[in-house]
């Protein structure tokens, strides 16, 4: 397992993985930043103008972090953000479900439903592991 977690090839194709992952989620929120909006403001703990902030900050982050992954630009920092991220928005999804309420996270737009359940709180622990892993296993590189 060690050997695997160390393997370049291994590297380079979680860095892709997680930057593709990262660009799709972006670009399906901006093409339908009504909706995302909608789904920020579910979660009901921002107010209004900060709502419209966030609606249009995180999917341009978003895909801005994923094409540093890709591109293999800065992708420590990169990495690192989008871990802060994924925290954040994980607490957040834990806090609508154990309140009670499962509707639509927002996180690939209209792209792909996802419910806020313990299926989402999942998967985010592994996308955690994963970015986790990138950052801590990547070799150096001349943009770190």
């Amino acid at each position: 397992m060690r050997n695997l977690l160390n393997n370049w090839r291994f590297q380079l194709i979680l860095r892709i993985v997680l930057g593709l992952f990262l660009s799709i989620s972006g670009v399906a929120k901006i093409m339908d930043l009504a909706a995302f909006g909608k789904a920020v403001n579910g979660f009901g703990l921002l107010p209004s103008t900060w709502v419209v902030l966030v609606t249009v900050i995180i999917p341009y982050l978003e895909l801005i972090l994923g094409l540093m992954l890709l591109l293999n630009f800065y992708a420590k920092p990169a990495y690192v953000t989008a871990l802060t991220m994924l925290i954040i928005f994980t607490a957040l999804s834990a806090y609508k479900y154990f309140s009670g309420d499962i509707s639509d996270c927002g996180c690939f737009g209209k792209l792909l439903q996802c419910k806020t359940d313990e299926k989402l709180l999942i998967e985010n622990a592994l996308l955690m592991v994963l970015f986790a892993l990138g950052f801590f296993k990547m070799k150096g590189t001349k943009n770190e």
